[in-house]
């Protein structure tokens, strides 16, 4: 159970960079 919590926390992270960096991109 921690685990797949930590793997969540993990993907959310990486939503995050991902639209941060398309927002850099972008501008």
């Amino acid at each position: 159970m921690n685990k797949s919590k930590k793997i969540e926390n993990y993907q959310l992270l990486l939503l995050q960079a991902q639209a941060l960096f398309s927002d850099e991109t972008n501008a």
